[in-house]
């Protein structure tokens, strides 16, 4: 028995051109291909593919309007404050500052926490998923994030902090 496994990213056509020429063979007395189960898998691929980034959009969307309603509170525990600023001429960029940069860092911290998470469950997940690749001869490893990927939570932290401190300080 000779299992050939073809790139991931291989056009169907190709693939069934690829088994048509080993068929061909004269050593080949069976040549088989899974296309329903590689369609099934795709599809089901991408059914997760989307609903991971719907979830991932209403996270988002939660995070901005968790730090916007923080801020909203500061906002409302530092009015007197700002009314004495205004009385004095204080302009709306030097009022709205400070809780920008409280967005910011908030939003630094929860991108913080959230690479720790992922890390955490990277590092816990590890194990089972070798022994389950072991299982099937293969070599699949869960990695961690990369340097570009760590930056990516970080910035889309700070961003999301921004944006929801941005959104509460503009109302």
């Amino acid at each position: 028995v000779v299992v050939v496994t073809p790139q991931r990213d291989l056009p169907q056509e190709r693939m069934q051109a690829l088994m048509d020429s080993l068929s061909a063979l004269p050593e080949v007395e069976v040549a088989k291909l899974d296309q329903k189960w590689l369609e099934r898998l795709y599809a089901i691929l991408g059914i997760i593919e989307r609903a991971v980034l719907i979830i991932a959009a209403m996270l988002a969307l939660a995070v901005m309007v968790i730090i916007g309603n923080t801020i909203r509170l500061e906002i409302e525990s530092k009015r007197e404050e700002i009314i004495v600023m205004k009385l004095i001429g204080a302009p709306d960029s030097f009022i709205r500052r400070p809780f920008l940069y409280t967005g910011l860092w908030y939003g630094l911290g929860g991108g913080l926490v959230a690479w720790i998470f992922v890390t955490g469950a990277t590092w816990a997940l590890a194990g089972p998923a070798r022994r389950l690749a072991g299982l099937y001869e293969s070599s699949y490893a869960i990695t961690g994030l990369d340097t570009e990927a760590t930056l990516l939570v970080l910035a889309s932290g700070v961003a999301l902090g921004v944006l929801g401190s941005a959104w509460t300080v503009g109302r």
